[in-house]
């Protein structure tokens, strides 16, 4: 090998090592934040919480903020785009709380040019109090079998310091009574709602509102949903089996056992005994129950691909049962079976 061509071969094989050295230790940034969730406590609702996050870039090229996303409205942030290598700066979440109530959660994704930590999620947590509050919720769901009373009970609370007076409540329903009882004055009350062992079998959803001397909050709407349930009862009362694909299941058979819809039919004392289960639509599969009395069973319905055809589907699930009262218990079913 001739002296010159031993030199070029001594400054290629320095570029290569030279430029390995380069790709090993090429500039990055790199994010470090003191903490990814932080907690505000309790605030009045529309107060507009703040809460400062510690962001510094320990790399040794620019930390860029491409974007920014966030999971609530009424929040933004203030923080600078560009941090430097080594420098420290301040991410400031603001969030307005006059939209929201009890226990809250809001989070910003920051999109970074941080090949290892390319999105950053800050999240904010706490307890938005409202200024009159209906609790736990103001809705009611009352559950009572037919023949039974059933009572449900709310607490209203003033958390202003101004005294409140409820001056009327409107019973918006006809299948309860409402009654107000003051336990602290101008602060605490007791709502309570009762639902007579007369009301008649069915579901019912009805309300009610307080009206107040509060200018911001004059009237506060409550929920009150109803069920009365006969001594034989099914969870759920309807089967909806909703949107189905025939060539789609006939393509994986092993979809079908997806779509069964379960039923818990139940007697409120005693057992009884299905003695038979019929259907007036010809490709639904009803699973019989073991045999025997029982105070509670368990049915499966599925469709039948095999011989199902395209179009809507409604009928009705018939299970005849050894109880005089409760003779015949039957299931609405729908559905919609697609080509």
């Amino acid at each position: 090998m001739t002296v010159s061509r031993l030199f070029m071969l001594r400054v290629l094989l320095i570029s290569m090592i030279i430029a390995a050295s380069h790709t090993a230790y090429a500039a990055e940034p790199r994010t470090w934040v003191d903490t990814t969730t932080k907690s505000f406590g309790q605030v009045a609702q529309g107060d507009v919480i703040k809460q400062r996050f510690t962001m510094k870039n320990v790399g040794d090229a620019p930390l860029l903020i491409h974007n920014v996303q966030f999971s609530m409205p009424g929040m933004s942030i203030r923080v600078k785009q560009e941090i430097g290598p080594n420098e420290a700066v301040e991410a400031e979440i603001s969030w307005d709380s006059i939209g929201f109530v009890h226990d809250v959660t809001g989070q910003a994704l920051l999109f970074l040019n941080d090949p290892q930590i390319p999105r950053l999620l800050l999240t904010m947590t706490g307890h938005v109090q409202a200024p009159i509050e209906v609790l736990p919720v103001p809705a009611l769901y009352l559950s009572q079998f037919r023949g039974e009373e059933k009572v449900g009970r709310l607490t209203v609370k003033n958390n202003q310091s101004k005294a409140l007076n409820i001056t009327k409540v409107d019973n918006k329903g006809g299948h309860f009574k409402v009654s107000l009882e003051t336990q602290r004055p101008g602060k605490v009350f007791d709502l309570k709602v009762t639902v007579p062992a007369t009301t008649p079998l069915g579901r019912y959803r009805e309300s009610l509102v307080l009206h107040t001397d509060n200018p911001e909050r004059p009237r506060i709407g409550v929920e009150v949903n109803i069920l009365v349930k006969p001594d034989v009862y099914v969870i759920p009362e309807t089967a909806e089996f909703g949107v189905l694909s025939l060539s789609e299941t006939r393509r994986t058979p092993s979809t079908a056992e997806l779509i069964k819809q379960t039923f818990i039919i139940k007697r409120r004392h005693g057992t009884m005994e299905i003695t038979r289960v019929e259907t007036d639509i010809p490709f639904l599969k009803v699973e019989m129950p073991s045999s025997g009395a029982e105070q509670g069973f368990k049915i499966d319905a599925g469709v039948d691909f095999e011989h199902a055809v395209p179009g809507p589907f409604n009928g009705t699930i018939i299970l005849i049962t050894d109880d005089s009262n409760h003779p015949r218990v039957e299931i609405p079913v729908t559905g919609l079976i697609q080509p």
